[in-house]
């Protein structure tokens, strides 16, 4: 927690930058965090939100629509989004799109047969024994790895 010099708790700083980035207000966040107004323009600064959040209403004013981090146009319900809404829209957005394509290379090194897809997991059967850890290399994360923990279920 460098960010606050111990003037705020990890746990407080993670569910900060959280509610930031799924489109919470600063006021709301004032109200409701014990956060002063100065600690949390700090941390939009240090996350460049306010920049992200002028380029999503730049994108959203010219098209009506804005893209993911991967590209994919993403169309909001409301008519004049708030700048949270962008933001959450895009981040969330962005990350189905990391989940499909890590389920899809998942699935592919494994050779099993998918069957369901729940919000971060991936409910698949296979006729070999598969292993309890695997890592995927991510495209749309340029080349990151991702971490996958496979469980067995038993009685299914």
């Amino acid at each position: 927690n460098e960010w606050f010099a111990g003037e705020l708790e990890r746990d407080a700083v993670k569910k900060l930058t959280i509610s930031l980035c799924y489109g919470a207000s600063e006021r709301s966040l004032v109200l409701g965090s014990g956060a002063s107004k100065d600690q949390i323009q700090k941390l939009m600064q240090d996350l460049r939100l306010k920049s992200f959040s002028r380029q999503l209403r730049s994108q959203y004013d010219d098209l009506r629509w804005v893209y993911s981090l991967t590209g994919r146009p993403i169309f909001p319900k409301e008519k004049n989004p708030r700048p949270g809404v962008l933001i959450n829209n895009c981040i969330q957005s962005t990350g189905v799109d990391v989940s499909i394509e890590s389920f899809s290379t998942l699935i592919n090194e494994l050779g099993c047969t998918p069957h369901v897809v729940v919000h971060d997991a991936v409910y698949a059967s296979s006729d070999h024994e598969l292993p309890q850890h695997v890592t995927v290399k991510s495209d749309i994360l340029k080349g990151r790895k991702i971490k996958c923990t496979v469980k067995r279920l038993e009685n299914v």
